[in-house]
């Protein structure tokens, strides 16, 4: 049931519900393009503080427990900035305002997301012949539960709006609260003696948590730089320098082995470029806007290319499933 809340609901359904809902909201702001992407970046920006979060968690545990009450605040405040998005109008709620909304959003899909899978890790750890299926189990269902709020998402915005999508994710944001309050995570209160344990453990991991604080560090300032800095140049060259500084970082740092597949995974994010917001206006303008365009409507933009997508993606969880579950992670990037 906590799986089905945090990765089938929450980040299955609610986040695919949402996220197809942002750039026709940044359209409604009249933001340009390189703007949007740029602001697209700083509302994605959590998913690079998960090693933050999860040091935090497991150094500061509130009442003896590290997930169940990080889980519940970032809840907290994601649901009420999904609140405020789908009901506070736009006149009231500037760019600034409803940028930091969807950083919130996506600090309560982070933080469930990096908080759950440490607890189906440990159940992997301790039955490894189940770590496959609960794998397709976990996966499956959020492609599942994203080719509903794709198919949905269309027809929702074009009669209704961007903003109502939010209004309706509320409930599914929220329903992860009941599990949580029920300790389905299985979680132990930790006395004052293995808190004192787990900290010394993080202390003797002096290169791990200088990395982890170097990962914040350059988070904040690529948010500072998104939201001060319109300057696609400037958001640019900051990311560069982050990117390079960390990859220095981890070559120094950690052992060869896994620095290289640290630097391997970093260089090849850094090379898929994201032209979301470009392509949001060259699919969708109308014929007065671009004469050259495809002229999307909504509902296609949105649902058919959605699902064909989420099909797509189903059709690899079941080919992995059955014929490459065995295979090594070398193999499968080979």
């Amino acid at each position: 049931i906590m799986l089905f809340a945090s990765q089938h609901l929450m980040k299955g359904f609610a986040a695919s519900f949402t996220a197809p809902s942002v750039q026709f909201l940044y359209a409604s702001y009249k933001i340009a393009g390189p703007q949007m992407q740029i602001f697209g970046g700083v509302t994605q920006l959590p998913w690079a503080m998960k090693p933050m979060i999860g040091l935090i968690s497991d150094a500061l545990p509130i009442r003896g427990m590290n997930k169940a009450p990080y889980i519940l605040a970032a809840s907290v405040l994601g649901i009420a900035a999904c609140a405020t998005v789908g009901t506070v109008p736009q006149g009231h709620l500037g760019i600034e305002r409803l940028v930091a909304c969807l950083f919130l959003m996506q600090l309560q899909f982070s933080t469930c997301d990096l908080l759950t899978e440490a607890k189906y890790a440990e159940k992997m750890q301790s039955n490894p012949q189940h770590g496959p299926a609960l794998m397709t189990y976990v996966w499956f269902g959020l492609q599942v539960g994203g080719l509903l709020a794709t198919a949905m998402i269309g027809p929702v915005i074009n009669h209704y709006g961007p903003k109502v999508p939010y209004l309706l994710a509320v409930l599914p944001l929220s329903f992860i609260v009941v599990p949580i309050a029920r300790n389905y995570l299985e979680e132990k209160v930790q006395n004052d003696n293995e808190v004192a344990q787990t900290r010394r453990r993080i202390k003797e991991q002096k290169e791990a948590t200088w990395l982890c604080g170097m990962m914040f560090a350059g988070t904040v300032f690529l948010i500072y730089l998104g939201i001060h800095f319109q300057s696609s140049r400037v958001n640019a060259a900051g990311a560069f320098a982050v990117a390079l500084v960390l990859l220095v970082a981890f070559s120094v740092l950690l052992r060869p082995t896994i620095a290289k597949v640290n630097a391997f995974f970093l260089i090849q994010t850094s090379f898929g470029f994201s032209i979301g917001g470009a392509s949001f206006y060259f699919y969708t303008d109308t014929p007065a806007q671009y004469p050259e365009g495809p002229h999307f409507s909504t509902e296609f933009y949105t649902s058919v290319l959605g699902v064909a997508g989420s099909i797509c993606s189903l059709l690899g969880i079941m080919t992995y499933q059955r014929y490459a579950s065995t295979w090594s992670y070398r193999s499968l990037l080979m």
